[in-house]
Order: C-alpha cells, then structure tokens, then sequence
C-alpha cells in the first residue's frame, strides 16, 4: 500500500510538471494538424488485492487514432503488461505467478489543443485478457475505462506524451486499477 501511494503522488507531481512545462513553453503557430497520430511507450497497470495473483505490471501500449476534427478523434489501444510474484502469501507457500493482462481498446478522444500542448480525456471500451500460469486465475471480457492527458509537441510531427486512466473489467485479474503511461507520438498526415 505505501508504494501505491507513493506512487500516486509522484505521478501528480509529474503531470503537474508536464503541464506546467506545457503552459510556459514558447508558442508557435501551426498550420493544419496531422490527421494521423501514433503513439508507443511504456505502460504502467496498478493493481489491488482483488487482481490476484497479479501485482503491479509493467509493460508497452501503443494506439493509433485519427483525428476526426480539431477537437475529436477515435483511436484503437493495445497494450500489455506483464508480472511475476514470487511471494503469494501463506496459502501458497514456494508458489511463483507469472501473469500478463493485454488490453484491446476502442478510444474516443476529446482533446483541448494550444501551440504547443493537446490536453486530452477519453474513454476507453472494449475487451481485456488476463493470463497466469496458475489456470484457475486466467480469462477475459470486457474492459471500460476513463482518463486523460497530455501530449506535448516537439515539432509538428513528434510529441510527448503522458496519460492516466481507471480501467476496469469483468476479468478477474484486472478489476478495477490504474494504467498510466509515456511515451512518443509521431503525427502523420497533411
């Protein structure tokens, strides 16, 4: 629990750094945003005693979206996390997990966009898959989520981007849990 919660204060700290960051960079004008973006980058999914036998994971997501307007896109998410545990608790003495939890997500975006900064929220909807090596504990079904972020640009084509999201499902080893990320967008298109 102490590191969840130290982690969740360095993760406002580091979103209140990157906007911070955002809303005093220089400005420059842009001409016709890209209508293409993709985004790759590590992938942070928290976890609570009801995901056993997963604790946190770490893995890689990546999206694709195409920006429908100024201020709207629709995307499609993927990502993977994975985690071994090598202390399960008193009734499973000498048991080692191995678990994965990949996300397969439709992702409407409404998205505030400044010269040099996109802020962001979605949803996230589809179906998510959680496996172990301890059979009992493997499935899938759907996955909803809610969120948001920030994606800071680096020249018309290349951003940096962080983002925070709740996610949860109808899959035993991902109930209800925090993904957090970074990672690089690169824009394509016009």
């Amino acid at each position: 629990m102490i590191g969840q919660s130290l982690w969740k204060v360095w993760a406002v700290r580091a979103a209140a750094a990157v906007l911070v960051l955002a809303a005093a960079s220089p400005v420059s004008a842009q001409a016709k945003d890209p209508r293409w973006e993709a985004f790759g980058g590590y992938s942070f999914l928290s976890a609570t005693g009801s995901d056993f036998p997963r604790g946190a994971s770490h893995g890689v997501e990546g999206e694709i979206a195409f920006k429908v307007s100024r201020w709207f896109s629709a995307g499609f998410s993927v990502g993977a996390q994975f985690d071994t545990s090598d202390d399960l608790g008193l009734n499973f003495p000498g048991v080692k997990a191995s678990s994965s939890v990949t996300q397969y997500l439709a992702v409407p975006r409404f998205i505030a966009r400044t010269d040099r900064a996109d802020f962001f929220a979605h949803a996230l909807v589809g179906i998510a898959a959680g496996r172990t090596n301890l059979g009992g504990f493997s499935d899938s079904g759907f996955a909803l989520g809610a969120g948001g972020g920030v994606d800071v640009r680096i020249n018309r084509r290349l951003a940096v981007r962080g983002h925070m999201e709740i996610l949860g499902g109808l899959v035993d080893i991902m109930e209800t849990d925090v993904r957090a990320g970074a990672g690089l967008v690169i824009r394509l298109g016009r």
